[in-house]
């Protein structure tokens, strides 16, 4: 606002400038040269105060309780780790909790500063940076106990239909093994295949099933196992797009705030509040 201001102002002054009838024509150079210093001036300050203003905005899938949700306290653990390392940085932050296809979209385009709960790929590794691991976690297969499958590696599986969440990173390691996927749109979907028999197993991360499970089908706590070995243990990170100018200053700010709030004890206060 204040650079349109100064735009126009120094039109009509420089307008102004040439119906002066008896200046010197030197004078009027050296005033243009004046006016137009200030409002770049003017447009630096501006520009400045906008950035140092705007929050970065960050996705996280909702309804991944323990880690984010929308209607966790804090919008779960992932979320609360977040905003304590930036805000020890001194930076605000906001979080949106969009499907996860639409949040890998829009935070790679740059619409989104990012994600907050992302394991690592190859691919993404294209268009985003990686900050210090934040938590480690194991992705498995689930199945119904009475079911008796013998599962060493993933190749055992291939006779059965796996479900699996569409944009997941491992849902490639899956279909490298040629195994046969089911992809649903979320985790509640995959469940419901899940549960009504559509597929034989599915495949997510452990921790996150197992409160999905307790909390939407408590009836199957009890007949669901968890097939060892883990198909992948990955890091949950938080990621920002390469098209974000700053991206490589954001990463660093949060690796020195994650720091800081494990130094200080925050980190554990946070793993503590959130159950952990």
């Amino acid at each position: 606002m204040f650079g349109r201001f100064c735009y126009v102002w120094s039109l009509i002054f420089e307008a102004d400038l040439h119906g002066w009838r008896g200046l010197d024509k030197g004078l009027t150079i050296v005033m243009r040269l004046i006016v137009r210093t200030i409002c770049l001036w003017g447009l630096l300050i501006a520009a400045t105060s906008v950035w140092a203003r705007s929050p970065l905005c960050f996705a996280a899938s909702d309804d991944w309780l323990p880690y984010s949700s929308f209607s966790a306290p804090g919008g779960g653990l992932l979320v609360r780790i977040a905003r304590a390392a930036f805000a020890a940085q001194g930076q605000d932050s906001s979080y949106v909790f969009p499907p996860w296809n639409r949040a890998l979209t829009e935070a790679r385009a740059g619409v989104l500063t990012g994600i907050v709960g992302a394991w690592y790929s190859e691919e993404r590794e294209r268009d985003f940076l990686y900050s210090q691991p934040i938590y480690k976690n194991e992705i498995v297969f689930i199945a119904f106990a009475n079911q008796h499958i013998e599962y060493r590696q993933p190749a055992d599986l291939r006779p059965y239909k796996i479900g699996a969440v569409r944009g997941n990173s491992f849902v490639t390691t899956l279909q490298s093994a040629n195994l046969q996927v089911d992809l649903a749109k979320d985790m509640d979907e995959n469940l419901r295949k899940f549960v009504r028999g559509r597929v034989k197993l599915i495949v997510d991360e452990k921790l996150s099933t197992e409160f999905a499970i307790a909390e939407k089908f408590p009836s199957i706590k009890q007949n669901v196992v968890f097939l060892q070995p883990p198909l992948e243990t990955n890091y949950l990170y938080l990621i920002v797009s390469k098209e974000i100018s700053d991206a490589a200053q954001i990463i660093a700010d949060f690796n020195k705030g994650l720091a800081k709030i494990e130094q200080n004890g925050t980190l554990r206060r946070i793993y503590q509040d959130s159950g952990f």
